[in-house]
């Protein structure tokens, strides 16, 4: 759950990840951040909002991520994308915690 988390808010992010430079160091933390404020919430399929995670760890959304409002073609696909990931993670995290509960 959390690698899918970290794949979705890669693909949400201007620029990749891990590479160095002041802006990939802030997406480098957003992207950390994003992906273990996934964790907990994937269980009852809930996202925590982008913007609002950026935001927590104190950096401009409108600087970190990429258009997210779905008006153009990109952006939809994007869009399209994240969603695909988020239920990904959706599933795995609900079949987990069931593994989990019928093990115990």
């Amino acid at each position: 759950t959390l690698s899918v988390g970290l794949l979705e808010a890669s693909l949400l992010c201007h620029e990749w990840p891990f590479l160095g430079g002041s802006v990939v160091d802030a997406t480098t933390t957003f992207c950390l951040r994003y992906s273990a404020e996934q964790l907990f919430p994937s269980v009852v399929w809930v996202t925590q909002d982008a913007h609002l995670v950026a935001t927590a760890c104190g950096l401009d959304p409108h600087v970190v991520l990429r258009d997210l409002s779905g008006t153009t073609a990109d952006s939809a696909t994007l869009v399209l994308q994240t969603q695909f990931l988020a239920t990904s993670r959706y599933f795995f995290a609900g079949f987990m915690m069931i593994a989990q509960l019928f093990r115990a």
